[in-house]
């Protein structure tokens, strides 16, 4: 399990918003495995207009990973693996005076 933190820099985003999530990968003793991962942004982008409203994004990703072993399944040894699926990414903004919420 693997906890992050970051920031947003460049582009239309917040510049210096912090971002969190977490991932879980496991892989035992074959072939295969899975990797879930999950962030949340609480305001992503700077729109820059008074008017406009915060928007948060989530993303959610889930992968198979395939990793073959060199060197045997115990001890020393090295295991390259290749990850690939697939994710949802959902963004709302929060309901202003001019705006409802939308997702």
């Amino acid at each position: 399990m693997t906890p992050f933190a970051g920031v947003t820099f460049g582009g239309s985003s917040a510049d210096g918003e912090g971002a969190y999530g977490s991932s879980f990968t496991w892989m035992g003793a074959g072939v295969f495995g899975f990797e879930f991962d999950f962030a949340y942004h609480p305001d992503i982008f700077n729109i820059g207009d008074t008017f406009s409203p915060d928007i948060k994004a989530s993303t959610v990703m889930g992968n198979i990973v395939v990793g073959a072993p060199f060197g045997g399944d115990t001890g020393r040894g090295v295991r390259p693996y290749f990850s690939g699926g697939g994710g949802l990414i959902r963004t709302a903004s929060a309901r202003t005076d001019l705006f409802d919420e939308v997702t």
